[in-house]
Order: C-alpha cells, then structure tokens, then sequence
C-alpha cells in the first residue's frame, strides 16, 4: 500500500508546494474483487501511507470518474474521495449520469475559475480528507475537515455454500459518544449522505414469532424495498441476524441480487451509463457490541478485514450473529455484559441526531441528467439561496412491527419527540397491544369506559403476549398497560397526529404499499412552516411524493390540505415526473392546477427529455439505429443538435414517420419559456403541448402521452399523428422485435380509435361544428386538414365515418346540390342523367340543381382587415414578414377555405349570375366525373372502331386515337404531379403504372400503327394483338373509373381484388400440380408418338387448362387411323426404330384409343371440375361474407383518392383539355404582359411615389394567433370520452371487480365466522359457565338442606323426590362429566331440548371376576350395531361375526341359568307409586329410562345392570348409653331430654365411604340371604360364611333378633315369643329409589332398608370387635353414602329419638 498512489503525476504549477508529501492514514481492506479500476479498495484504517500528489487533470479525471460512477461503497482509488465529497457540495452531480468528458471539462473549469493552483488546491484537499484518521499537516495544505477516530474496519462476512464474501464497514462507539461526531464520522468515512427519509425499524428480536399469514412476511418485505427504491433512504434495524433484522436484510439481499441480474444483462450494459441508478441500500444495524458472538472479533484494533462466520448464534446464552445483508453496523460497546437501556437511549439519540443533516445539506435544486443545465424554480430569490433546507429537520419515523415491552418504551419516546410512529397491527404483540388501545380509545374514550373495560382488558393481552415478562409482576404489567395507553394519548398533539396504525387484516390493506403509509405518518404529523421555508416544504413533500410515486397522497396530503390553486411547481418536480416512469398522475395532478407546458418546455429540457428516456431500448434501436441510421453513443443518446433549430434531426425523424415538415421549433418553444412570446401565449401552450405528446410518442410513453393528449386543442389530428407515428414505427423499424412490434401495433390502434370515438362523439353532438372542423387548415401541421392527416395515416376507419363520408360526399357535389322532383310516379332520374342534361342543355339546371353561396369575396375581405390590423401591432419584433406574401397566403387560404356555411347552408341561386352557375357545375367534381365517363367511353368507342377495321385500319382514325391518348397522358401527368405537390396522402402507385402504360401504348401506337402506313416493317396482325392488349387494358381502366363511385360496385371490387389476391392465388398453388401432372399424362396416353418440343407442351397444357372449361373426349377412341398402333412394327419398342418419316408423322397426329386413356382423363376431370373448381367458389364465397365489412370500409376509405383526384382534373375531359391548357397560357401570357407593362410604367414616373415593397416587407409584426373558440368545445368532447372510457373500463374490469369483490366477502365472511367461532365459544364458555354456576347454586341449596334436620325428612312418595347425587359431575370414578341438569328440567314429562348427555357403560371386563355373570352387556353398542348392519348387503353381513343376543325381560322377574348357576334376575322396581309398584319405561331403544328423571349420563355406568339395581340394607339401632370407667354400659344419654340413638355403621371397601350394612343382590340369593351374609362379613368380620341361599323375610328377622338375647349362641332358629320380651323389633323402614352417585340415566339403585332396634340388651358388643368404630351417634350432622343419612334419621324419628 506504500506505493498505490505512485506514478500519477505531478501538480501543476510553479509553487514547490504541490511536491510535499501528504502521510495519510488510510483504511485496509482485503484484496477481494472491486469493479472499479484500481486493484483493492481503500483501507479505512491502517498503517501510515506516503501518496505522492496527483496532477490536476488526475485529480479531475478521478472525481469525474466516481462521480459519474456514483461509487460509494468499495472505492478503490484515494481520488474517490475527492469524487465523494465534492458529491456533498454538488447534490445536483450526484443524480447525473452526464458523460466522463463532460463531468471532467465542468470539474476542470470550476478549477480554472479559482486560478490554476488554487483550484488544484481546492479539489486537493477534498483528496486529502478522504477516509483520514490521522492528518500530517504540510506546506501546501492547511485546513480541511478532519475525520472523528473510532474503531472500526470491514468485516468479511464468509458465507456458506460457496457463496461470494459480503463485506461491511462497522464502527464501535461508546455509549456516551458524542453523536455530531458520529453523523460525521458517517459522512467522511462511511460517505454516507444526509437522506431524505429515515426508517427506523422497531421489534425486538427477542420477542420475534413468526406470523400465521404466509403473505405478511412477504408483503412486508416488498414494501419496505419498494420504499427504499423510490427515495434516498436509510432503515435502521437491530442489525441481529434474526427476528425483523433477518427480514429486512433478506429482503435487501434479495434485491441486490435482482440488481445485478439486471446490470448483467447485455442490453442494460450497453446503455448502463444513461440508466436511471436506483437509490444505494443504507441499512444500519445498531446493535450492542457484548451481544455478539463474535465480540472480541470487531474490536478495531487491527486494520485488515476481520472475517467472521455466521453459525446461528447462542441464543441460550444470549449471543447473536449479524445479518450479513446490513450495509452499515454502528456496535455500541457496552462493557462485557448487555447493557440494554443505555443501547435504547443511545439508539433513541441517535434517531434524534438523524433528523439533523449528516454532513453537508442537500441543496434544493436539481441538474439536468445527461446535461450541464441546472433546474431552478423560478423565483429569483429561490435561486440566490440554492433553497437549502436546513431549517427543515429530515424526516424519521418509526415502524412498529411486532415487538415487545422495550419498544413500547421506543415509540413512547419518539411521540415524546413528535416524531411520527406506524404500527402494522395484526403482527402480533407490542403492535397488536397498541392498535388495540388505539382503536378502543378514538371509538370512545371516556374514563368509565376506560376504567372498565380498556385498562383490564388491556391488562389481560399483556399478561397473554409477555407471559415471561409480566408473570409474577403485577406492577411492571400495569406500567406497560400504563405506556401504552400513553402512547395513545400521545398521539394528538398540536393539532397534529403523530400515530398511525395500519390495519394489516383488513382487505385492500397491503404490507407491499407500505410507502403509503410511510408518507401518510408524515404529512399528518407535519406542521406548516412559516415564510418562505413553507413553500420549500411543500416543493420538498412534492418531490418526496413523486420518488415513492404516490400522487394520491400529493392530491390529498398537500393540494387539497392546503388548499392549493395557483401554486407553481417547481419545474425540475415537472421534468422529473416526466422522466421518471409511471408518473403520469403526478402530471395530471399539476396541469390540474395550472401547470403551463410552455413556461417549462424549451429546447433544452425537451433534449433532456429525449436523452434520457424512459424506454431507452425502443429509443435506440427503433428512432435512433432504425430511422435516422445512428450508431449510438453509450454516452449519448443523441447529438447536440438533435433539437436546435427547424431542420433539426428531431424534425426529420418526425418527417419519416409522418410525411409533415417541421413539426416542432425549438426557437420558438424557447423564447415562449422565457416570456417573450413569439406566439400568443394560448397558441405557445398548444405548440408546447403538442411537442410533449410527441416526445412521449417517439419514447413510447403511450400512458403519458394520452394524458398530454387530452390537453391539446386538436385532440382528433394529434391523435391521428401519434397513431401515425406509431404504425409507422412498428412497421417499418420494428421487424426484429416482434413482442416490441405487436405492442407499439396495438397503442398506434388504440390512438386511432381515440380519434374515430371524439368524431363519433363530435358528430353525434354538433355535426355542423364537426363538418367545419373537418375542412379547417390545421397551420401547426402544415396546413393539413384532419382528413388528410387521416389519409396520411392509412386511417381508413376514420375516412370511413359516416362523418367524413358526409364530408366527402359535400365534396364530390362541390357548389351543386341534385333536387329530387317529383315525377308523379316512383321513376327517380339518375344524377348522371341530371348532369348531362344540365351540361348540354343548360337550362334543365335551373331545375335540376341548387348552388351553395360562395364566400370567397368575404373571407378575403377578413382576411385583408385582420392582416393590416396585425401590422399595426410592431412593438415586439420577433420574426420578419413580408406583408405582400402575406397577403398572397391568405387569398389563397381562402380558395381552400371551406366554411360549414358553404357545405350545409342552401339558398335560391337566381341572384348568382348564370355564367357563375354554370362555372359551378362544371367545376363540380361529380360533373367532372360523369363527363370524364361520357368521353373517355367514346374515346373507347373510336378506339374499338380503329381495331376493328380491316388491315391497318384508317390513318385518320388512328391518328384520333393518338392525339386523344395524348390528350388523355398530359392530363394525367399533371394530375399525378398535383397529387404529389398537394396530397402526399394519396398513394400514386395507380398513377404512375398507368402514366407508364399510356406512354408505351404512345410509343407502340405510333410505331406498330402510324408508321406502318408508311414504312412497311410489320404485320398488321402484330399490330391488331398489340392494339388489342391495350384495348382491354383500357376497358379494365374504365371500369376501375366508374366502378368505385357506385356504393354497391365499389365494395364488390375491392372485393374481387382482395379475393384474387389472396384466394385466387392460393388455389392456383394447389390446382399447379394437378394441371402440370394431368396435361402430361393425358397427353402422353393419347398421343403416344407425339414428338417432344414447344407444340407438344402448348397442346398438352392448353388441354388441360381448357379442360376446366371444355371437355375434349372425341380423341379417346382414337380415329381411323388408330389402327396403325396395331402393327407389328409400331406396337413395340424394337419396331419402332425402324419406322419411316411419313408414318411418324402420321402416327404424331392419330391418337390412341385405349380404355386406359379414359383411365387417365377422369381423375383430372374430377379433380379440376369437381373439387377444385367447387373449391375456388368455396373460397371466394368464404372471402366474401369474410371480407364484406372490411370491403366496405376499404372502398370507403378509397373514395377521398377519388374524389381529390376529380377535385384537381381540369374542367375539360379529354381530349377538350387542350382547350384550357390553351386558356392557362393566354392567362399566364397577359399577366406577364401586365406585370411588364406596370414595370415600365414605374421607371417613367420615378419622381412619384414609389411603393417600397423592400421597406414594407422588412417592417417588424407580431405573429398574433389566438386560441381557437373550439377549445372549450373539444375539451368537453375529451372529457365526455373520458367518462365513456371509464366505463368501458368499469365494465370490462366488473368481472374482476366482482371477483375481487367475492374475495373481499369470502375473507371478511371468513374472519366473521373466525369471530363468530370465537364469539360462539365465548358464548358457550359463558352459558357452561353460567350453567355450572347455577349447577353449583343448586348444589348449595340442597347442601343447605341436608344441614337443616327439618328439612331431612324420607319422602316415601317418588314423585316428590329430586335426585341430587345422582347428578353430581364427574361420574364416580372417571373424568366423564355429566350434561348439567336444573332441578326443573330432572323429570322427563319436562321438555329440555338441549339436553345431550354423555355415555358411559363399564365394560364387563372390568368387573370381578365372580361378578360377570351378573352383568348385562352393553345395551347401546348392540342396538348401534344392529343399525349398522341393517344397512349392509346380505354377504357383508354373511361376513360379519355374530352379535350377542341379549333380550332382557324388563318390569319382570326372569329365571336363567348361566354357566351353570342358576339365577333369578329381578327387573322389576321396588319404587311404590300410590301404593302400587312402578313400571318404568323405556325409550326408543328399548332401554329403561330413570323413573325419578335426568342425571345427565346415559349408559349403564358403573352398575351392573340395566334398570333398576336393588340392594339390601339394614338400620341396626339402639339407644346409646353412658359406660364405666370399666367398660360396663350404664344410663342412657339424653340430649335435649330425649334419648340419643346409635347404629352400626360400616366402610365401603371401593370407596372408603361410611355406609349401612348390606349388599347388592345379583340374583344368585335371596336378598335376605344377601343381608345376613353381608352382615356378618362386613360387621363381624367373618371371611367365609356359609349360609342358605333362600332365606326368606322371617329367617332374616329370626337371625337380628338372636342379638337380643342375654346370652346363648346364635343360632338360625326363629325364637319369635322372645322378640318381644327381648325389646327386638324389626321393621322396613324404606323401600325405592336411591340417589346414588352411580345412577345414570338407564340404571340407577333401588334398595330396601329394614331397621332392627335392640330397645334393652344386646350382644353386639361381645361380638363387634371395634365398637366404637362400628357404632355411630345418629345426630342431625351424621353424613352417609347417598342419601343414607336420611333414611338413618327416619329411623330416629321412628324410635322419637333425637335428631
């Protein structure tokens, strides 16, 4: 690096001091690819570099170089700074893409302006400070900004994959880092320029989650780089290699990607240099440095590139990788741990820094890309200031996308500061927090509301999205809700609004037009400036607008905010617009409000203009390379004087695509822009209107130029010009690109249809006003009239209007219009009839025809007064006129000049005079015509005559024939040159074959038919055939001249025309082979012996051609003389040499006759008269109805050809034509004779006054034209074409609006079911909720119940008892939970629609062992089963294993064994209704239903039957009494004076809840035998028992009362006399239903309940082994299984105990 600045010359200039040396301490990068000339990029730290002084033309060369380059990034060349920060003072040079040599002469010359050495010295020391970190003062240099020192570098990001290495400039600052010293750090080191946008991304990356809406992320991106292409941008970030920071550098990778692609691209290369750059990508990643993985890495310290590799960070450890794709990275450097807050505050400070300039401010004017013109505003002292902004802050805003507490706290701070915040709702988190509060307060915002429902709402979304953060800290949770709601509150201030929230869910709401939202936050937050800083601003909105392309925000956000009406933009905003693409709106919006074309269109802008167009390939290769014939320079596309005078290259390319001269001037257009005006200031609006329409056309701007045309003032001839220019280009300079073609092919239609539709819309509304339009001289287009620039165009659907047809029509009758009298019948003479006798006999016109008035005499005589009264008007000289050309211009303007007055008004002729009447009828072109017919049909007639006399025919005749062909040639050569001096637009191709076939005819007529009278060197057959040729020629003639004025002939030939060409042409391709083939075979089967030559072949084909139309078979058969084939000699090959002449020449001339001729002949014969024949009239009928629209309109459009070519036909036909030839010379003759005469007459009086004629012409006038009164008229006509347009556009586009529209209702009708879904479940959350609540109500109530001994009575009637544990949820033993159940719905004569409950059936499985045979299968699964099946095929059932048979007997008592044990299923129920046994019922599947009504669960559940499941219990009771201290029972306890009794009470072994004694009876025993069983196993603990399975009532009762007795064993008799002495009773103290947790709706308990009370003495205490666990204290608190208590306490109540 020593030496890289070696070798470049030295200063120049005397002073020694230009030799010192500078050291430089410079940065160092790697040695990786550059694309600019040097070898590696400039180090931006390292060791100390000795750069020897470059030459002043170096220094230039250099910074013209960078400059025109724009290279920022990657600089290689120290010279570059020079190039760069002489960018900072220059902001006009940095948009330019003008030339190398151009940008040097202007640096060069800035340098001279200073003096050889000081301007050496000037650019020398901006070549000084590049990139410096330690500066060496020196003799020749003293001063000049020095660079901030921070560590930094490049850091080398190495990618995967093989990918190329990114390399990014980074520097570490401290967090107390002085931020000026920053932002220039920035702008010396980095070159980074002060934006006109900052974007400040906001998300945390921790908080990162990906969205659910695949399109987001992509819309997202898309906006953001969509915005970053429009303006000069920088986007702030994290800079992490995740979350948002991730998005946004794939985003920009992905872009530059794009962009190099396309600057790869061979074309884009070729014209690289005139390409409009895209902004460069600033985006900064500000990050803490301790979060790095790579910390120590980017510590500045060395000054080569650092490498580093991207492994995907370590998040546990809270370490992170940066995203390569960032341009910039600024490493807060924080210590050895995270230091969060100070790196939002230095962030947030930052931010605040950046609405400061960066370096020098940006200068409001701009220069002309591609010239050395600058744009200013007009005023001059906006000029004098260079309108610098630095009063006005750059704008940043900040864009919230997801995010978490910490960025709450961002946005708070920068609303604080009144800087503008967006919020993407829908993202998710911090954004969605904020929309929300947002859109809850702007609906309503009272403190009650908020109060209620806002801040607890809030509160909830913030514990849902910050679960970590705000768990377990209710404080931190409420100050976030807190700042949220302060950043809503903060978001109208001073009258401005500084929050904006876009709705991403919302249809029509899209992420990609981000933009929009980005400029909409601004402009709302925006204050008006006060003065003149207020109009920069509005000019700087402006220009923003119009980089992001949003003319709507422009309409709204500035012209209709303010108020505008005559605000002027600046006119470098207007080139700008013009130049960029997809502009139009931006135009449209300014001619709205008054933008004048000619104050901003001169010469040099429109060379601008076309230098840098949009489409530069269409420019080059079509207008440049294909019609002028250029090479183009990749500097320049066009030449300096492409537009500077009238003969400049801009006319001649508009002249070979038009055929008009002269179409633009740039003098004019110039002198009009700086106020003296050539012209009137209307007609230089007009002029520069048109010029602007023609640039967009040649550019292929159709968009813009169909904007400009709806401001002309000939809006149908400038789009017949532009469809003109169009067609022209795409057929004749676009043939290699056919796509370009096609598309160029379709906008030259569309124009032409501009133009047919406004004749429609004109026509239809004022025809009169149309038809004067029609004939009106068109002075800005060489005085054409709109007709003829149609004809110019090939325009025939305009020709053909009905319109123009009218017009044509005026035209072919000139000054004469044909009555129509009535004849007292339906004859109607024809017009050529009319004509005739008018001409010959003269006086039948006076009835016959009307003459329209003539205005010459007035129109001269205006004319006349309107030139002396310009004359008058000589105070501005701008262009020299001579008066007496003038004047002759005008008189014959006005022989041209036809008023609508003179085509649609009709007055009585009798005060024309009758020698004026008769000029006017043969004058007229339909006169001209039918005379022309009349003569030139007896010009055929003396021509026929001559052919047809013998011989040579008569010399007097011929020589007719050849004076009246010689009258007929000179006519029609001064009718071919009229049409070439006055319609161009009328094809001569017909004139000229015909003047070339009349002048062979002369020649041939005067050598095969005059001279041969007198020299005799040819036959007179010769000369019939030639005579005859041309005859026919001559009658085809005359009927291509009268056909065509026949509106039903004309069409039929252009018919026939378009047939032969194509069809005709077409079959004879096909018919060729078959002719050629058949000709040759039939000839030579017939003819065998025919010799070979020139007659064999003439009678061959001129068989088979004549075939088509004759048919010749009288030679099949042969002759007589066909016998001769028969011969030996002739019959085969070998005889045949040795025939004689005589017999070849007879066999030459006998055909053969043979079958196999016949063989040969028919297929042709079927082939030329069957199929093709048929084929050609197929063909010409398909033509025909094909064609037939399109004839009309040709013939139509051929009829203006006609009827100018009658217009400039002499009054005379020929051969009468001599005569006015005669006449013209006689006239020319006299006025010379005058012209003479008046000289001499001068010369004699020369003391008189003499006419200065040199004086007069030299005299100064202003050229005053005025803007014609049909502007008004033709603006209402574009705008009702406009609307007629939009129209057509609405209703092309309604099936795609509906379409659209089906899609907005699909998704708004899907995001209301997704609420609706939501809002169902809230509905169904809060009617469970409800429900269980008044579930739980119920409960309680019943709870209370049972606690009031009053209320725990036994209700022996069913219908009075509500099961309550029958309903209770879950079910016992599984998490199954239960429909709940009101009490008011339990009984099922209570209709309860909703009522759904589950299903559980036990399976038999899960029982013991033992049990299962008592156990019923599952009822349900057996019906759903047998529902199934009776829907399947006989053979799939065939398949299926067989279903269990289960056939239960209910409501009765049924005997069954089962694997051999015998049992007696009791199905009745035990449940007693008035004394009478229930039956209970069943349902549809024959299942029984709960007598006492719902429990919510159907099945069988846990029991082990369907219906009813009976069990046996017992109450054994006695009266509790006080004990001995040693154990010896005593008194009786009394409480409330009565006798408190107890009973035994035992443990559930399933469940270990306190029950009564007893058991289930399965049928296997007697309940009575269950009883006793249970009793002893389950209070005297006895394992096996074995007792009699059939006991009956009375044994059971005999077995409790052998308790009773003093002493003795039990035993099994009955000691019945003893019961009572022994105070035993027994008695059923309850039979029925139980409310047991295991009901369900198809089975349920029922059990019967018998209560022994030992009123004296027992042996239970002898046999009970714990008694007191055994025995309980029935008290009104005891709690048993079910509804055990109560039964317990009407025990108590029975023995009028305590309770």
């Amino acid at each position: 690096m020593a030496g890289h600045g070696s070798g470049r010359g030295s200063p120049i200039g005397p002073s020694s001091k230009s030799n010192s040396t500078l050291t430089l301490k410079m940065s160092k990068t790697s040695s990786h690819s550059s694309v600019h000339r040097h070898a590696s990029p400039t180090n931006l730290m390292g060791s100390t570099n000795t750069i020897r002084p470059p030459s002043l033309a170096t220094v230039a060369r250099e910074m013209a170089y960078d400059i025109q380059q724009g290279r920022v990034l990657g600089a290689s060349s120290p010279t570059f700074s020079a190039g760069g920060k002489y960018l900072y003072e220059h902001e006009d040079l940095k948009h330019d893409s003008i030339s190398l040599d151009n940008l040097t002469d202007v640096l060069e010359s800035d340098c001279e302006s200073y003096g050889t050495l000081n301007g050496y010295n000037k650019y020398y020391k901006y070549y000084n400070t590049y990139d410096t970190y330690d500066h060496t003062d020196h003799e020749g240099y003293r001063g000049g900004p020095l660079c901030p020192s921070f560590p930094g570098g490049l850091i080398r990001f190495i990618l995967p994959d093989g990918e190329d290495s990114k390399d990014r400039y980074y520097m570490t600052v401290m967090k107390d880092a002085h931020l000026d010293e920053v932002a220039r750090f920035m702008a010396l080191a980095w070159h980074r320029r002060t934006p006109k946008f900052v974007l400040s991304i906001i998300g945390s990356s921790q908080y990162f989650t990906p969205w659910l809406k695949p399109s987001f992320e992509e819309d997202l991106r898309n906006g953001i780089i969509q915005a970053a292409n429009s303006t000069d941008m920088w986007i702030l970030t994290e800079g992490l290699d995740l979350g948002v920071s991730k998005l946004i550098g794939d985003a920009a990778h992905r872009e530059m990607v794009r962009r190099k692609n396309v600057a790869q691209n061979p074309l884009h290369i070729q014209n690289i240099k005139t390409d409009e750059r895209l902004p460069r990508l600033n985006i900064f990643g500000i990050c803490s440095k301790s979060s790095l993985v790579y910390a120590d890495v980017v510590s500045g310290e060395k000054s080569s590139a650092r490498h580093v590799y991207n492994t995907g960070g370590k998040p546990n450890l809270k370490l992170y990788d940066l995203n390569p794709d960032h341009t910039h990275f600024i490493l807060m450097d924080d210590g050895p741990t995270p230091d969060n807050e100070g790196l939002y505050s230095f962030r947030l400070s930052l931010e605040m820094r950046f609405t400061k300039p960066v370096g020098k401010p940006r200068r409001y004017h701009h220069r002309m890309r591609g010239s050395n013109h600058t744009l200013h505003m007009a005023s001059s002292q906006e000029q004098a200031s260079h309108l610098e902004l630095e009063s006005m802050q750059t704008p940043v805003i900040g864009l919230l996308v997801q995010g978490g507490p910490p960025d709450i706290d961002h946005i708070l701070w920068l609303l604080k500061k009144k800087i503008p915040v967006v919020v993407i709702q829908g993202s998710g988190l911090a954004a969605d927090l904020v929309s929300f509060a947002y859109n809850e307060m702007e609906l309503k915002s009272d403190p009650e509301y908020m109060d209620s429902y806002i801040k607890a709402e809030l509160m909830r979304r913030v514990s849902e999205a910050f679960p970590d953060d705000f768990s377990n800290n209710d404080i931190a949770r409420n100050l976030c809700r807190d700042k949220i709601i302060e950043c809503v509150k903060l978001n109208y201030q001073d009258n401005l609004s500084f929050l904006t929230i876009v709705n991403s869910d919302v249809h029509g709401v899209r992420l990609n037009d981000i933009s929009k939202y980005l400029l909409q936050a601004l402009f709302k937050s925006q204050a008006r400036m006060i003065g003149s800083h207020w109009r920069e601003q509005l000019q700087w909105d402006l220009q923003l607008t119009l980089d992001w392309n949003r003319a709507d925000l422009a309409r709204s956000e500035i012209y209709n905010k303010y108020n505008l009406r005559d605000f002027k933009v600046a006119e470098y905003v207007v080139h700008l617009a013009l130049l960029r693409p997809k502009r139009e709106e931006f135009i449209a919006l300014f001619l709205e409000h008054g933008l004048l074309i000619h104050t901003y269109l001169n010469h040099k802008r429109l060379h601008n203009l076309f230098e840098n167009p949009a489409d530069k390939d269409f420019f080059v290769t079509v207008c440049m390379e294909g019609v002028l014939g250029k090479s183009v320079n990749t500097n320049h596309l066009i030449c300096n004087n492409f537009v500077d005078d009238t003969n400049c290259e801009l006319n001649r390319l508009l002249y070979k695509c038009t055929g008009l001269q002269n179409l633009v001037n740039p003098y004019e257009l110039s002198m009009n822009s700086l106020g003296s005006y050539v012209t009137d200031k209307d007609v230089a609006e007009r002029r520069a209107t048109n010029t602007l329409v023609l640039w967009a056309a040649l550019t292929n701007r159709y968009k813009l130029a169909k904007l400009l045309w709806k401001q002309t003032e000939d809006p149908m001839a400038i789009a017949l010009i532009v469809s003109m220019i169009l067609h022209s280009l795409a057929t004749d300079w676009c043939k290699k690109d056919l796509d370009m073609r096609q598309r160029v092919k379709e906008t030259a239609a569309e124009f032409g249809k501009m133009a047919v539709s406004l004749l429609s819309l004109s026509y239809k509304d004022a025809s009169v006003y149309t038809f004067a339009a029609l004939s009106k001289r068109l002075e800005d287009f060489n005085n054409r009239t709109i007709v003829e620039l149609a004809k110019l165009g090939g325009n025939k659907y305009f020709i053909a209007h009905p319109c123009c047809q009218k017009w044509l029509t005026q035209r072919w009758f000139g000054k004469i219009h044909l009555r129509d009298l009535d004849w007292g019948g339906s004859f109607n003479m024809p017009d050529g009839l009319k004509i005739y006798f008018s001409v010959l006999l003269v006086l039948p016109m006076f009835f016959w025809i009307r003459y329209l008035p003539s205005e010459e005499k007035e129109s001269m005589e205006e004319d006349e007064e309107e030139v002396h009264e310009d004359a008058q008007e000589m105070s501005m000289l701008l262009r020299v006129t001579s008066m007496e050309e003038k004047m002759r211009g005008r008189r014959k303007k006005s022989r041209m000049k036809v008023t609508f007055q003179t085509l649609l008004e009709t007055v009585d002729g009798s005060h024309i005079p009758v020698w004026k009447q008769i000029h006017y009828l043969w004058s007229a072109p339909i006169t001209k015509f039918w005379l022309n017919q009349l003569m030139y049909f007896m010009y055929l007639m003396v021509m026929s005559a001559a052919l047809l006399l013998p011989g040579c025919g008569d010399f007097q005749l011929n020589l007719v024939v050849l004076c009246w062909t010689f009258a007929i040639w000179v006519e029609l050569l001064r009718r071919t040159y009229l049409k070439r001096k006055h319609y161009p637009e009328v094809p001569l191709t017909v004139n000229v074959l015909e003047c070339i076939l009349v002048t062979l005819f002369l020649v041939l007529m005067l050598v095969v038919r005059i001279l041969p009278h007198f020299v005799e060197y040819i036959s007179f057959m010769t000369t019939k055939f030639f005579m005859s040729v041309y005859l026919l020629i001559f009658y085809f003639r005359f009927m291509a001249m009268s056909v065509p004025v026949s509106p039903t002939l004309g069409p039929m030939l252009v018919s026939i025309i378009m047939m032969t060409k194509k069809d005709f042409s077409d079959w004879m391709r096909l018919f060729f082979l078959v002719l050629v083939s058949g000709a040759l075979t039939i000839q030579a089967v017939i003819y065998p012996m025919f010799p070979l030559g020139i007659e064999s072949l003439r009678q061959a084909f001129s068989r088979a051609i004549f075939g088509l139309f004759l048919t010749k078979i009288d030679d099949l058969d042969g002759f007589e003389c066909s016998a001769i084939y028969d011969n030996e000699e002739v019959k085969y090959c070998h005889g045949n040499k040795y025939l004689n002449q005589t017999v070849k020449d007879q066999l030459a001339k006998c055909p053969h006759g043979s079958l196999l001729n016949y063989l040969i002949v028919i297929p042709y014969l079927l082939n030329a008269k069957l199929i093709f024949i048929t084929l050609l009239y197929a063909m010409f009928a398909v033509t025909t109805g094909k064609v037939y629209n399109e004839a009309i309109e040709i013939w139509k459009y051929q009829r203006y050809g006609m009827i100018v070519d009658f217009e400039e036909r002499l009054l005379l036909p020929p051969p009468f034509n001599l005569f006015c030839y005669i006449y013209y010379m006689l006239k020319w003759l006299g006025h010379f004779i005058y012209r003479a005469v008046a000289v001499l007459f001068a010369r004699t009086h020369c003391c008189g006054p003499m006419y200065d004629h040199k004086d007069q012409a030299s005299k100064i006038q202003i050229v005053k034209f005025r803007r014609t009164s049909d502007y008004n008229y033709w603006k209402e006509c574009i705008n009702q074409y406009t609307e007629e347009e939009q129209a057509e556009q609405v209703e092309e586009e309604r099936a795609k609006t509906q379409s659209d529209c089906l899609s907005q209702l699909l998704e708004e009708m899907e995001q209301q079911r997704v609420l609706t879904r939501h809002l169902n479940d809230r509905m169904v959350q809060l009617e469970s909720n409800f429900t269980n609540s008044c579930v739980l109500l119920e409960e309680i109530k019943h709870m209370i119940k049972r606690l009031d001994p009053a209320t725990q009575t036994l209700h022996h009637e069913t219908k009075k008892l509500i099961h309550v544990f029958a309903r209770q949820s879950p079910y016992k033993g599984t998490l199954i939970c239960r429909f709940p159940v009101f009490d008011k719905y339990v009984p099922w004569e209570v209709p309860y629609d909703q009522y759904d409950p589950g299903l559980y059936t036990k399976p038999v499985e899960k029982f013991p062992e033992e049990l299962r045979i008592f156990v019923d299968p599952d009822v349900l699964e057996i019906r759903v089963e047998q529902s199934r099946r009776q829907g399947l095929q006989p053979e799939e059932q065939e398949d299926l294993p067989a279903l269990q048979e289960f056939n239960p007997m209910y409501n009765s008592v049924m005997s069954c064994t089962i694997n051999g044990v015998h049992l007696e299923v009791d199905r009745t129920s035990w449940i007693s209704i008035d004394n009478q046994p229930l039956r209970y019922k069943l349902d549809t599947l024959s299942i029984p239903m709960n007598p006492l009504g719902r429990t919510g669960l159907r099945g069988r559940g846990r029991l082990w039957r369907f219906g009813p499941n009976h069990r046996i219990s017992a109450v054994v009771t006695r009266w509790r009494r006080r004990y001995s201290p040693l154990g010896y029972p005593m008194d009786h306890m009394l409480v409330d004076g009565k006798r408190v009794l107890e009973c035994i009470i035992v443990t559930r072994s399933d469940t270990g809840e306190l029950t009564l004694p007893g058991g289930n009876v399965y049928g296997k025993t007697t309940a009575y035998s269950v009883m006793c069983e249970e009793f002893l196993t389950s209070v005297f603990l006895e394992e096996e028992v074995e007792g009699s399975l059939k006991l009956d009532q009375d044994n059971m009762i005999s077995y409790f009362a052998q308790f009773a007795r003093a002493s003795g064993t039990p035993h099994l008799q009955d000691p019945r006399d003893d019961m009572a002495l022994a105070g035993f009773s027994a008695a059923i103290l309850y039979r029925g239903y139980i409310d047991d947790t295991a009901n369900t709706d198809n089975a349920w308990r029922e059990a019967e309940v018998w209560n022994f009370h030992y009123d004296l003495n027992d042996m239970f205490d002898e046999k009970i082994k714990e008694r007191e666990k055994m025995w309980r204290e029935i008290t009104p608190f005891m709690r048993l299984y079910g509804n055990q208590d109560t039964i317990v306490m009407e025990a108590a109540r029975l023995h009028n105990a305590y309770h």
